[in-house]
């Protein structure tokens, strides 16, 4: 057979071909180091997950594997040491699985090795740890990343509604989910839940505490050291202090709130008292079923993202309509909204409060500390309601914008009854004209340290020896913030204006 010009070209580019994938594969070859005495470098040798609530698994956290030598490196495998009776899950160079075989990493570059983990404890109450290592093996050399994760067992709460008087036990953390279109935990109507002290509440996103009922949260405590805290399910590092990871406490009409050294973190909204499954705002106007709240030394701290639609109010720590609250040495700061928010009437004493917002690095403060509204705009419709009372003895109200008081009305006359007496207060408002009495006003009260969550007063504060003497009119006043364990008051000649005794 005779070779015409075609198949002589076909021919030449078949030899052509072979010899250069002969080529680039001796080339790569070639260019492998091969010399075993050359190590890898990680971007970590201990990959660290916080605490791990069982069955729901945790965020993905990654480390490198980093080639920084000038020659091509193959690795030959990598895979879990306990692989097959582990906890973890690898993916390697964006491949699920917990092994993997003969990966090039360039010379002068790395790959991601991304780990999760569920945890399984077998009925264990306490903490515990799981161990493994990722084992990395080339030119003979086997090197390791080794993986830690603190894990808990945990009460769960999937969409529970509670039809009968419960006691919560402490003895494990409480974990609320949502399921069935139900945001956590309902308590019904003329229903009591019992939340006692040290008991540690974790919440996913948009869930939380709905109660028509009564809700009494550390009934057996006796100071700070007795702290309920609730918080966000995300417990690394990167998810501290960050607003809006759950939803928050919500108090509906009818229903009986108390608070004791109850720490309240990481929300959307802290805690709203007196709005209900309807839209219908006109309804929330109704005195005769107020909620009644009372709340001694409680911290809500890192609120917001929320927004009530009509009138455009921004959630903050504590969002109120129309409610009776009675609050002692509760502090409340940094929120994305209001700290507190007080809107359509209502019957409120604040006594020796501190309410801070000077932004952090996750909240940025642009709303004033305090917002009290008699009225609430709905397109044209304006629904409006008197307040009882709107008192504030002893309190602090500062922060850093140039106004943190906002009283709003739709009238010229009447209809808020605020009275703020011996407190400091950051405004621009003409406070001789409302009424107030001894306020400390835009004199910074010069906390310790703010920033960090320390509202105890330095030596220096105008507001020592600066309040009322209240004992006679609401007796849990004669202790600060921490109660049994704290401050007397008066430690001076008279009460100091905040939460804390100096």
């Amino acid at each position: 057979m005779s070779l015409t010009k075609t198949h002589v070209n076909f021919l030449l580019l078949l030899l052509l071909s072979s010899l250069t994938t002969y080529y680039v594969s001796s080339c790569k070859k070639d260019q492998l180091l091969t010399d075993n005495s050359k190590l890898l470098l990680f971007s970590t040798d201990t990959l660290t997950f916080d605490t791990v609530f069982t069955t729901l698994g945790t965020t993905t956290k990654y480390f490198k594997i980093i080639n920084p030598h000038n020659r091509n490196v193959e690795i030959t495998d990598i895979h879990l040491k306990n692989e097959g009776s582990t906890t973890f899950r690898l993916n390697i160079d964006g491949v699920s699985g917990n092994s993997a075989q003969n990966i090039i990493v360039p010379a002068n570059d790395s790959i991601y090795v991304f780990v999760a983990v569920t945890v399984d404890p077998g009925g264990i109450d306490a903490p515990f740890i799981y161990n493994d290592d990722v084992e990395i093996s080339f030119n003979g050399n086997t090197q390791s990343v080794n993986l830690m994760a603190w894990g808990q067992d945990a009460y769960f709460h999937y969409g529970e509604i509670i039809n009968s008087n419960t006691t919560w036990l402490n003895n494990k953390p409480h974990v609320l989910v949502s399921k069935d279109g139900i945001p956590g935990v309902l308590v019904s109507s003329g229903v009591t839940l019992n939340v006692p002290k040290n008991t540690h509440v974790f919440a996913m996103n948009n869930t939380g505490i709905y109660c028509w009922g009564t809700l009494n949260m550390g009934y057996d405590a006796n100071n700070c050291n007795d702290t309920i805290t609730m918080g966000g399910i995300r417990l690394e590092s990167y998810y501290d202090n960050l607003p809006g990871q759950w939803g928050g406490i919500n108090m509906l009409r009818g229903s009986t709130g108390n608070f004791k050294y109850v720490n309240i973190n990481e929300s959307a909204y802290g805690i709203f008292t007196g709005s209900d499954t309807t839209a219908d705002v006109s309804q929330f106007t109704n005195n005769s079923n107020r909620p009644i709240i009372n709340l001694e030394s409680v911290v809500i701290s890192n609120t917001g993202f929320g927004q009530f639609a009509s009138g455009g109010f921004k959630f903050g720590g504590l969002n109120s309509f129309n409610s009776k609250i009675r609050a002692v040495n509760t502090v409340i700061y940094n929120s994305t909204g209001s700290n507190l928010l007080l809107i359509l009437g209502g019957d409120y004493k604040f006594y020796n409060c501190t309410f801070y917002n000077g932004g952090s690095a996750s909240v940025e403060h642009q709303t004033e500390v305090l917002l009290i509204s008699n009225f609430v705009q709905q397109g044209s419709v304006i629904d409006t309601n008197a307040f009882e009372n709107a008192e504030f003895d002893n309190c602090i109200i500062y922060g850093s914008l140039d106004e943190e008081l906002s009283l709003n009305k739709i009238s010229a006359s009447g209809g808020l009854n605020v009275q703020l007496n011996n407190c400091n207060v950051k405004t621009k408002l003409n406070t001789d004209s409302l009424g107030f009495v001894a306020l400390k006003k835009n004199i910074s009260p010069e906390f310790s340290d703010a920033f960090n969550g320390n509202f105890n007063l330095t030596s220096s504060s105008p507001c020592i020896d600066a309040g009322l003497e209240l004992s006679s009119i609401y007796p849990l006043t004669l202790k600060d913030f921490c109660g049994g364990s704290g401050n007397s008051r008066p430690t001076g000649s008279a009460f100091d204006i905040g939460a804390f005794e100096y």
